[in-house]
């Protein structure tokens, strides 16, 4: 097998490595999140949020894909390469996320189930599956 080869493997199994362990802990974070904020459950109508958490959801969700780019940048030679490594470490974290959620909480039920997908630059609603 050629050296180059290996090394694509190896760099696509330790980015989705760490990419389904920060979906979980991003899963982790949100049952957090849910358990203070939403007691009574996550549904909709969404409990309006102080002006001073969306700014935490903000810094939080800039956090995520700048982690998300840096992995992509540090493993890609160019341009192409980290962009298309930081779409495939995104997409395992983004899946990673809904599997934490649903095995963690039993939620969503379905993948047509509604969620909040993100809060930058303005909140986005849809279903699940729109997601992953």
């Amino acid at each position: 097998m050629h050296p180059d080869n290996m090394s694509y493997r190896f760099k696509f199994l330790w980015l989705a490595v760490f990419a389904v362990a920060m979906g979980f802990l991003e899963g982790i974070v949100v049952v957090y999140i849910r358990e203070l904020y939403y007691p009574e459950g996550f549904d909709f109508p969404l409990k309006l949020m102080s002006p001073e958490l969306v700014t935490i959801e903000w810094i939080r969700e800039i956090a995520t894909l700048v982690m998300l780019a840096g992995v992509g940048i540090l493993t890609g030679r160019n341009g192409i390469q980290r962009l298309l490594y930081a779409l495939f470490a995104f997409g395992i974290w983004d899946i990673s996320y809904y599997i934490a959620l649903k095995l963690l909480i039993g939620w969503p039920v379905s993948l047509l189930t509604w969620d909040l997908l993100f809060l930058i630059p303005v909140s986005w609603l849809d279903q699940c599956w729109l997601r992953c």
